[in-house]
């Protein structure tokens, strides 16, 4: 019941209705499905919290399991506990109110991200990038993040609607942006112009496609892309365990305050709220020209990635797309036909009944 007004709450399709499922399903089986009143606060802070702290990693053999994973699971079972307090069918106060790790711990246990180095710039951005990078997200999303600070997610999701030209300046708009504040409007770097990021968005569009990457399944775009970043950083780094793809935006954003960048520009652009990049006053700042956002992003230069290596003969992947968009509309098509039939066959039911 919990789930199904959790559910209302949330987008459709939306994964962690699944993840909660999951979790309570666990916390039930600890508990030998006992009735929800039996599992009172003793059970919890002497039974359930150590069992909680040594369970082990689930992507990470031999690992234990993070301090904020962990929080975020007892966040979910404290927010079933005050539902059901508050719907009559819990007396007595709520057995999860205790976190298990504050804020500052959870920091102080985290491994940050590292940056990339000009040394691994070169690797990972050599000619064998566009060799290997061989689908549009695969190729495009690292070359975008590198060029603009954005996280995964919000390259990934972006509609072709949100690549416009604003005052002269081409632009990629991020209305779903993560952090607080919502909407950004990040201007597009001349070296990704360059490569013909632009001629592909325009490309897509005249096919009439509506997202960025229409070879993706709409709800996990990124998923594809993230897997053969992580592939391709542990092929060409031996110091690669703890870099990922948010270490992109991890380099850009610290390379973008070692140059002197406007501060406040910064913290615009790529959407981060510490008081390390949007400066002292940062939160005051209400209004950032977007000339002087395009002029932050311009800042923007890696050393060891030279942009002339990784030019594709056609950026715009139309061999790529004449082949996959086809399978997809024939997929499609019979995935129609199917529903029709199915239709059919329902009406024909009935009437026999």
């Amino acid at each position: 019941m919990h789930l199904v007004e959790e559910a209302r709450r949330l987008k459709p399709g939306a994964t962690t209705i699944n993840e909660k499922r999951s979790i309570f399903a666990e916390f039930v089986a600890f508990f030998n499905n006992a009735e929800i009143q039996s599992v009172t606060s003793v059970d919890i802070n002497t039974r359930w919290r150590p069992a909680e702290y040594s369970r082990e990693n689930g992507k990470h053999q031999g690992r234990a399991t993070s301090l904020a994973r962990l929080e975020k699971r007892r966040g979910y079972i404290h927010r079933l506990f005050a539902w059901a307090i508050q719907t009559g069918r819990y007396r007595g106060e709520n057995p999860m109110a205790v976190a298990m790790a504050g804020k500052s711990e959870i920091r102080r246990h985290e491994k940050p991200y590292e940056e990339f180095t000009s040394d691994d710039i070169k690797l990972l951005f050599s000619e064998d990038y566009r060799q290997e990078m061989k689908a549009p997200d695969w190729y495009w999303t690292p070359l975008v993040a590198m060029y603009s600070g954005a996280r995964l997610s919000e390259i990934a999701h972006r509609k072709l609607d949100d690549f416009v030209e604003i005052e002269g300046y081409k632009v990629m708009l991020i209305p779903d942006a993560k952090t607080r504040g919502g909407r950004r409007t990040v201007p597009l770097h001349s070296d990704l112009l360059d490569l013909g990021f632009w001629q592909y968005v325009e490309a897509l569009k005249a096919r009439g496609c509506d997202r960025l990457f229409p070879h993706r399944p709409e709800l996990k775009s990124e998923k594809m892309a993230g897997r053969s970043w992580s592939v391709w950083v542990k092929r060409r780094l031996k110091n690669g365990a703890n870099k990922s793809f948010h270490s992109i935006r991890s380099t850009v954003i610290t390379d973008l305050h070692n140059r002197g960048a406007n501060a406040a520009a910064i913290h615009r652009v790529s959407g981060h709220t510490t008081t390390a990049v949007s400066g002292v006053h940062g939160k005051y700042v209400r209004s950032i020209n977007l000339a002087v956002q395009a002029e932050t992003i311009q800042v923007i230069k890696h050393e060891g990635l030279e942009p002339a290596l990784l030019k594709l003969p056609d950026p715009e992947f139309k061999s790529y797309f004449d082949h996959h968009l086809s399978h997809l509309q024939a997929a499609e098509a019979l995935r129609q036909r199917a529903a029709r039939r199915q239709v059919l066959i329902n009406r024909s039911g009935a009437k026999t009944a």
